[in-house]
C-alpha cells in the first residue's frame, strides 16, 4: 500500500513537554519571507492555529487543568485560482510554526484494492509516533489535504468515492487518539464544488481562506521576493534586499521597475509573476555572457517561489566585453516586452492589460471625465466617506454615443485612473452559437471578477449582448436565456461585492461594471434600471469647441504646424466628425506626406488638406 508523505518534525526540546507556542509576530515574518501578498490572510491564520495550539499545550503540572479551553476553530480551507500559491503557503506555514504535519494529495488517496483508500486515511489521521522530545503523547499536528474537493465533491458518483468520503469525515470528527488535537488545512481551487457537509460552521464553514491578489502592492510583495535573484543593479547587489527587509519606501531602480510592473499585471497570481520573471531571465540570458554552474530548470507552478530563487542564485554572471552584451541590468523594457507574450493563466479568455491611457489623453471630455471621476474612481478610493453620507457605490455604469467617440478609450483611462484590477470583455467575445456557452462564459466571467476584487468589469457591445427580450424569436429563446443569466450575475455579484464591508476590510471589496455601447435603444430595459446600470453617460459627437482642443492635442503628437486661420477652417468643416474621424485624417495626411518623399519628417497644411478632401470634397 502507497504511503502518505512523510510527516515532517519540528527540532523540540528535550523535555517532557512541547516548549510554548511561538510568537505569532515572528512566525508572520518567517512567512512574509517566502510568501508575499497575502499578509493578512497570513496574520489570521497564524493567530487562529497559534490559539489552537495553546489551548491543547500540556499544562505545567499534569495533574491539573488545562489553562485555556480549546477552541471550536480547528480547520482552515484555503481557497483561490490555481497558482495563488496556497500549497507553498500550507507548508511554510507548518514549518514556521514549528509544528508536525503531513500532507497528502487528494488526488493519490483512491486504490484499486478493497480498504486500501480508507487504511490510507487512517494512516493520515494518525497521529506521529511519541519521541522523548514529545512525552508521553504528541503535541499538536497538523494534516494538510490538497485538491480537497477530489474527496469531498458534491459528485460521488462510485461507492469508493463515497467510502472514501465517509472515512474522510469520520476521522476528522473522531480522531484515532482523540488526545492528540489536530488541525486540518484543506485546499481547493474549487469551493463551489465541496459537499455541504464540509461547509459546516464546525469544520469549514467559519474557517475560509481566499488567496488573491487584489491590489498593486500585493503583486508588488510578491515580486520583491522573486526580484531578490534578479539582475537590477550589480554594483549595489545588496540594495534590493535591504529594501525588501526594511519594507521601506521603494527608491532602488529594481525597487521602481517591480512597482510599475505590479500596476501592469492585472490578474495575474503568483504562478503567473513568477513565470514573468522566468521569461524575462531567459531573455536576458539569450543576450548577456552567462558561465552556467548548472542549467537552467523548468520552474515548476507547484514549487512555489522558492525554486526560481535556487536557479537564479546557480548562474554567475560574467564580465561582459566587447559587443557581446549591451547591458547587464535588466530595464523596465524587459518586463513590457516580456508581458506581450505573458498572460494570466485564468484570464486566457479576457483581456487584463489595457493601453496606459490617462484622463489627460482624452481630448474634449472634461465634463465626461469629471463625470465618471464621481461615480467610479472616488467610490473605490473613498467607499467610506460614500457609506458615511449613506451612499450607495454605483453598481454600474453604461458610456453610450455614437461611434469614435472614445468610450473605450475613456475605459481604458478609468482602468488607469482607478488603479485597481480590471478585466475587459466584448460581447462578440462572450456570445456563442452553442447552447449554454454564453450563460457560461458570463458565470466565468463575473467570477473572476469577484475573485479580483477590487475589479473594473468593461463590457463592450452590451447591446449585442443583452439585447431587448422578444426582440428575435428563436426556438431556444437565446435573447432570454442570457439576459436573465445577465441579470442573475449582477444582482447576486453585487450582493455580494458591493453591500457588505467597508474599507477596512469588514468584508468584500468593491466591483464596478462599465459598459459601453452605441445603441442604448437596443439593451434590455431591466439592465438600465437603477441597481444595475445605475449611471447612464451619454458622449455626443464633439461640438466646435471641442473639435479645436482635439485638433490642438492631435497637432502636439505629430510633426505638423497648424495656423489660426487653417484650424479654423478645420473645425468648421468637420462638423460631425468624431474624434476617431479626426485622427484619421491626420494618419491620412502622414501617409501623403512619405508617399511623396519617404524622407519627409514633417506634415503640412497642404497634406492635411488632401487627407481631408477625401472625406469633404468641397473644402
Amino acid at each position: 500500500m502507497a504511503t502518505v508523505s512523510p510527516t515532517h518534525y519540528s527540532a523540540l526540546s528535550r523535555s517532557q513537554s512541547r516548549p510554548p507556542a511561538p510568537d505569532s509576530r515572528c512566525v508572520v515574518d518567517r512567512v512574509g519571507r517566502t510568501v508575499g501578498g497575502y499578509a493578512a490572510v497570513v496574520t489570521a491564520l497564524v493567530h487562529t492555529i497559534l490559539a489552537f495550539q495553546r489551548a491543547h499545550e500540556r499544562p505545567a503540572h499534569p495533574q491539573g487543568p488545562p489553562a485555556v479551553t480549546p477552541p471550536t476553530v480547528h480547520s482552515a480551507l484555503l481557497t483561490g485560482a490555481p497558482g495563488a500559491g496556497k500549497t507553498h503557503l500550507a507548508r511554510t506555514l507548518a514549518v514556521a510554526l514549528d509544528l508536525p504535519y503531513r500532507y497528502v494529495d487528494a488526488t493519490t488517496v483512491f486504490h484499486t484494492n478493497e480498504g486500501e483508500s480508507e487504511r490510507y486515511l487512517t494512516e493520515l489521521f494518525t497521529p506521529p509516533s511519541p519521541t522523548p522530545a514529545t512525552g508521553d503523547r504528541p503535541g499538536p499536528f497538523l494534516v494538510i489535504v490538497d485538491h480537497l474537493d477530489v474527496l469531498g465533491g458534491r459528485s460521488l458518483r462510485s461507492e469508493l468515492c463515497r467510502r472514501v468520503y465517509s472515512r474522510l469525515l469520520g476521522m476528522w470528527d473522531a480522531p484515532p487518539v482523540a488526545t492528540c488535537p489536530l488541525f486540518l488545512i484543506g485546499i481547493t481551487a474549487r469551493p463551489e464544488l465541496l459537499q455541504p457537509e464540509l461547509l459546516r460552521p464546525d469544520r469549514f464553514g467559519g474557517a475560509l481562506y481566499p488567496l488573491a491578489l487584489r491590489t498593486p502592492l500585493e503583486r508588488l510583495a510578491v515580486l520583491r521576493i522573486l526580484g531578490r535573484s534578479l539582475p537590477f543593479d550589480h554594483e549595489e547587489p545588496d540594495k534590493c534586499q535591504q529594501e525588501e527587509e526594511t519594507r521601506g519606501q521603494a527608491s532602488s531602480p529594481g525597487i521602481k521597475i517591480l512597482a510599475r510592473v505590479a500596476e501592469l499585471t492585472h490578474g495575474f497570481t503568483p504562478a503567473d509573476l513568477q513565470n514573468l520573471c522566468v521569461t524575462v531571465i531567459q531573455a536576458y540570458l539569450q543576450r548577456t555572457v552567462v558561465v552556467r554552474r548548472q542549467s537552467v530548470p523548468d520552474v515548476a507552478v507547484a514549487g512555489g517561489i522558492e525554486p526560481l530563487s535556487a536557479s537564479l542564485g546557480e548562474l554567475t554572471l560574467a564580465e561582459a566585453t566587447g559587443s557581446s552584451c549591451n547591458r547587464s541590468t535588466l530595464l523596465l523594457e524587459d518586463f513590457t516586452r516580456a508581458l506581450t507574450v505573458v498572460q494570466p493563466a485564468g484570464m486566457a479568455e479576457f483581456r487584463t492589460r489595457l493601453p496606459a491611457v490617462a484622463f489627460s489623453d482624452v481630448y474634449g471630455l472634461d465634463d465626461v471625465v469629471a463625470q465618471l471621476t464621481h461615480s467610479v474612481v472616488r467610490p473605490f478610493h473613498h467607499r467610506a466617506v460614500y457609506r458615511q453620507l449613506g451612499l450607495r457605490p454605483p453598481a454600474g455604469v453604461l458610456l453610450h454615443g455614437p461611434s469614435g467617440v472614445g468610450k473605450t478609450m475613456l475605459c481604458c483611462a478609468l482602468a488607469t485612473a482607478t488603479g485597481v484590477n480590471c478585466i475587459l470583455a466584448e460581447a462578440t467575445q462572450l456570445r456563442s452559437k452553442y447552447v449554454g456557452e454564453t450563460e457560461r462564459g458570463l458565470a466565468q466571467l463575473f467570477a473572476r471578477a469577484r475573485a479580483m476584487a477590487p475589479c473594473l468589469l468593461i463590457v463592450e457591445q452590451l447591446d449585442v449582448l443583452a439585447p431587448v427580450r422578444g426582440s428575435a424569436r428563436t426556438t431556444e429563446n437565446t435573447n432570454e436565456r442570457i439576459v436573465a443569466s445577465f441579470l442573475t450575475e449582477m444582482d447576486g455579484f453585487h450582493g455580494r461585492a458591493n453591500d457588505s464591508g467597508d474599507d477596512d476590510g469588514g468584508g468584500d471589496v468593491p466591483v464596478i461594471v462599465v459598459a459601453t455601447s452605441n445603441r442604448p435603444s437596443q439593451i434590455d430595459p431591466a439592465l438600465l434600471r437603477p441597481g444595475r446600470l445605475d449611471q447612464h453617460i451619454n458622449i455626443p459627437l464633439p461640438d466646435p469647441i471641442q473639435r479645436t482642443a482635439i485638433l490642438a492635442r492631435l497637432a502636439e503628437r505629430m510633426p505638423v504646424v497648424l495656423t489660426p486661420a487653417f484650424q479654423s477652417r478645420l473645425v468648421a468643416a468637420t462638423d460631425g466628425a468624431s474624434g476617431a474621424d479626426l485622427k484619421n485624417v491626420f494618419q491620412e495626411a502622414a501617409l501623403i506626406s512619405l508617399r511623396q518623399d519617404i524622407h519627409h519628417t514633417a506634415i503640412t497644411e497642404e497634406h492635411v488638406q488632401e487627407a481631408l478632401r477625401a472625406r469633404y470634397p468641397d473644402f
